[in-house]
């Protein structure tokens, strides 16, 4: 029976007087009904509580997914004008774009194109490559008797740590410099590099370098 109910079936005044089993008999169970109306008082606001937490972690919900949406739209929007852009610039400028197209190619292709190059650009860096080399040429026939100089000595001074004095060794590194120019590439292993250089180094390598004392 409803809390109500149960106050609506209270004992008239005069039953109250002369009939108090049935006045203690009502009176416990209004006392039990008023207890369980303000337990599922209770429930039912934390259940409002909890029900409209959830509401707002929902639109919450929603308004991260419409900004995500809107935030999709504007970079999709975005990517599409690069796209044309660089589809744009292809056309202008030719040349070989690293793309998918071109790792799609073949070994051959990939190792002959040029890349971010275009016909006219690889041909000008072609003529100043073979330019740079005529003038290195050029450089080495104009200057062979001191390079021949300074080559020998370097070679008759491997594994020396000194020349005798301060003086004549701030002429090594010159002695390298010549032995660089003529010959870009030096190769040796590891385990001869203090026999090899004789003298504190710094070897530059493709990432990073080393130190030989």
């Amino acid at each position: 029976m409803t809390l109500q109910g149960v106050a609506r079936s209270k004992p008239a005044l005069f039953s109250r007087l002369f009939h108090r089993k049935t006045y203690r008999e009502w009176a416990t169970r209004y006392a039990g009904a008023t207890q369980r109306f303000h337990g599922a008082t209770k429930n039912q606001q934390a259940t409002t509580e909890r029900q409209e937490e959830k509401e707002r972690a929902a639109n919450s919900v929603r308004q991260e997914i419409l900004a995500a949406k809107s935030k999709f739209a504007r970079v999709k929007d975005e990517a599409l004008g690069l796209k044309a852009e660089l589809e744009e610039l292809q056309l202008s400028v030719g040349g070989t774009f690293i793309n998918r197209r071109y790792f799609e190619g073949s070994h051959r292709e990939r190792q002959l194109a040029s890349p971010w190059l275009n016909a006219a650009a690889s041909r000008a860096r072609d003529t100043l490559f073979e330019a740079a080399m005529e003038l290195h040429r050029a450089f080495i026939d104009a200057a062979a008797k001191p390079l021949r100089h300074n080559l020998g000595l370097l070679m008759d001074s491997f594994g020396m740590r000194s020349f005798g004095s301060p003086e004549k060794d701030a002429i090594i590194p010159y002695l390298w410099s010549s032995l660089f120019l003529t010959v870009p590439v030096v190769s040796t292993t590891f385990a001869s590099i203090r026999r090899m250089f004789g003298r504190p180094y710094r070897v530059v390598r493709q990432r990073g370098f080393f130190s030989f004392l």
